[in-house]
């Protein structure tokens, strides 16, 4: 309620120095642009000893994605302002409600957690 169609999503942890024109987060209009890094995610089936939490919700997310699109090889999208379409978080939230319902329930991230 409230939200515009068309949101920034940023971490507590970030702010805009400058002014940002509105054709970083849009190739032309309702075609949003992704940025993203050369790395790859990890696949769903990688062996997670020794990794942190926040790599293993990666790998979480990949299995969910793998089980509902099949497996595709992702990009890693960086620690850093995105622009998301409120309509179709919608749909991703209905489409994968228990898994959001799981982390949501955590105070912290924990193991089991979607990133």
């Amino acid at each position: 309620k409230g939200l515009s169609e068309y949101y920034l999503y940023l971490n507590d942890d970030y702010m805009f120095g400058d002014t940002v024109p509105l054709e970083y987060y849009f190739e032309e209009r309702d075609c949003m642009t992704f940025h993203h890094d050369e790395r790859r995610t990890l696949r769903a089936g990688t062996d997670s000893r020794g990794w942190n939490i926040h790599r293993q919700a990666m790998k979480n997310t990949n299995k969910l994605l793998d089980g509902h699109f099949g497996f595709k090889k992702r990009f890693f999208l960086p620690h850093a302002p995105h622009l998301f379409k409120r309509s179709i978080m919608r749909r991703i939230h209905s489409e994968f409600s228990e898994m959001f319902a799981i982390t949501s329930k955590n105070r912290f991230r924990s193991w089991n957690d979607i990133h």
